[in-house]
């Protein structure tokens, strides 16, 4: 049996196995790619629709204010829509806001310490972002399908499917997920902020 290493079968089963993996990386970077363009896709839909929730609560509460004001006519069904409303402006919203890190952070202890540190802890806040993101999610999924399983509503005076809220929950949480992962590799939010106004 012939064990040289720089045989020419060696060397061609080289080249394949070269050939091979840098396919493989293409193949991964296309997928990274698609999931990439996915999600910040959604997140971007998601943050429209929330911001044209935000348009129609201000619109219909000004309305019920007016018919309440000049007519006495109290519309009861539109509180139960306002919190409907609010609810979805929160959840299409929060993956945006936590993408451009506009969230609220208490942040005067680790404005203290020096870089190094700073990017240590967000670091470590990322990672257990998404963490407890990718909990939820777990449990959101397993919800929605017992939610289905039973068929479960919400009785109110507008009756929907319990898991429709569920699920909106559940793709927030998948969102999130995404949006603490990316950050983990990035620079610190408040150099990325500074750079935008320098």
């Amino acid at each position: 049996m012939d064990y040289n290493l720089f045989s020419p079968d060696r060397s061609k089963a080289g080249r394949r196995g070269g050939v091979y993996m840098q396919n493989l990386l293409k193949a991964g970077k296309g997928i990274l790619k698609f999931l990439t363009f996915v999600f910040e896709g959604i997140t971007t839909i998601f943050a429209v629709i929330s911001a044209l929730n935000i348009l129609l609560l201000c619109v219909m509460v000004s309305i019920t204010v007016v018919l309440r004001y000049f007519s006495g006519i109290s519309v009861g069904t539109f509180t139960e829509i306002f919190e409907y409303l609010l609810f979805l402006s929160i959840i299409f919203g929060a993956p945006w806001v936590l993408k451009n890190g506009d969230h609220v952070s208490v942040d005067v202890l680790v404005d203290l310490f020096p870089q190094k540190v700073k990017n240590g802890v967000l670091f470590f806040t990322n990672l257990v972002g998404t963490l407890i993101c990718a909990i939820f999610f777990y449990f959101g999924v397993q919800a929605v399908y017992e939610s289905i399983e039973r068929g479960t509503r919400l009785v109110r005076v507008v009756s929907i499917p319990q898991y429709i809220p569920i699920l909106l929950i559940t793709i927030m949480f998948a969102l999130c997920t995404y949006h603490f992962f990316v950050k983990i590799f990035q620079r610190g939010e408040k150099e990325q902020i500074a750079e935008k106004f320098s």
